[in-house]
């Protein structure tokens, strides 16, 4: 072999390498993008939850399932006079929640550690739902949703406790 066929292999094996290592890098750098851009839309998320209105309607429906007896009827009070446009925009959140997740971009168990705990007691409050069709097809992703978040929380109750 001539020394011009081995340095033009030489400089081909090294530009193979360097378009190697540059794919490399670009495709961990596409898949850091695609985490941070789910990072970003979860938290998106959440701080819709931390939102006055919606955090209103969080703590009024904690009230009403988890309260005092007094607490209970106040809560449940302010719960009917709740806009249904408000209750729309609360449910829906679950909702969009259930379709990030999906689609993979939310992980089930980040849905139920963040979400989980108020879309469940927001369907099980009954004071929620007084001007709103609860057996509507229209919230069906809502109710699959919460189906799916019991199922992990009955399956994660207390997993520190051992059995008496």
């Amino acid at each position: 072999m001539s020394l011009s066929i081995a340095l033009a292999l030489g400089i081909s094996a090294v530009g193979v390498g360097v378009a190697l290592a540059t794919s490399i890098r670009a495709y961990r750098e596409y898949v850091q993008q695609g985490d941070q851009r789910r990072t970003e839309l979860f938290f998106s998320l959440r701080a819709r939850l931390k939102e006055d209105d919606l955090a209103w309607i969080a703590e009024l429906i904690d009230l009403a399932t988890e309260g005092k007896a007094e607490e209970i009827a106040e809560a449940e009070q302010e719960l009917a006079e709740v806009s249904l446009r408000h209750k729309r925009d609360y449910v829906g959140l679950f909702e969009e929640v259930a379709t990030f997740m999906g689609t993979g971009q939310i992980k089930r168990e980040d849905a139920h550690y963040m979400f989980g705990y108020y879309a469940l007691l927001c369907e099980e409050c009954l004071a929620f739902w007084n001007n709103i069709n609860y057996d509507s097809i229209y919230w069906k992703r809502f109710h699959d949703f919460c189906a799916e978040m019991r199922e992990m929380r009955n399956t994660l109750a207390c997993p520190w406790k051992t059995p008496a």
